[in-house]
């Protein structure tokens, strides 16, 4: 049914299946799917360093390249990735998030190196991750997951350190993906 140009929205809940349906342009209903929040991006190729000015501190990692947009679900999302510093930022309600993702870099040889994801600069609890730079230096690619709860105003950004020394470390690859839960 149409008013002004404007078409009526009609939408209807099936409690036994708990789906919702609406009307397509052909006036057929078809059923809402919800999409969680979700968020997935990547970078590759990068090859400047972060500078490493004391050992045993965590500091954000630089990349030269900017961040790629892999998925962003778009209803009631929340998550958004803000380029030019590498950051999630997060505006939704309260929900629990699942973070998984890869980090490959390189440092000086031998170096022990930590990766963590931070929200509100607050280490989460379990995302914290180790290896040991190869003596011949080669990068290392590093896994890592963790489960955080964010409320609106939360920025969630993925630190480094490194815990031998001052080498400094690149970030030459890194992919996440960040889901309601």
């Amino acid at each position: 049914m149409t008013r002004n140009g404007e078409q009526n929205i009609r939408l209807i809940l099936d409690i036994d299946n708990n789906v919702f349906y609406t009307l397509d342009d052909n006036n057929n209903f078809k059923a809402l799917e919800y999409q969680p929040p979700t968020l997935s991006f990547y970078i590759t190729g990068n090859t400047s360093a972060t500078t490493i000015t004391s050992a045993n501190t965590f500091v954000t990692f630089v990349s030269a390249v900017a961040p790629v947009v892999q998925y962003q679900s778009q209803l009631n999302n929340g998550l958004s990735l803000n380029t030019s510093t590498g950051k999630i930022e997060y505006s939704g309600t309260p929900h629990y998030f699942h973070f998984v993702g890869h980090i490959e870099l390189s440092s000086g040889n031998n170096n022990e190196i930590d990766i963590a994801l931070f929200v509100n600069n607050i280490i989460i609890p379990g995302s914290l991750s180790s290896t040991v730079t190869s003596s011949g230096g080669k990068s290392t690619t590093i896994p890592g997951m963790a489960v955080a709860e964010l409320k609106s105003g939360d920025v969630v950004e993925v630190k480094v350190k490194n815990k031998t020394g001052t080498a400094n470390i690149t970030v030459q690859s890194f992919n996440i993906l960040i889901k309601q839960i």
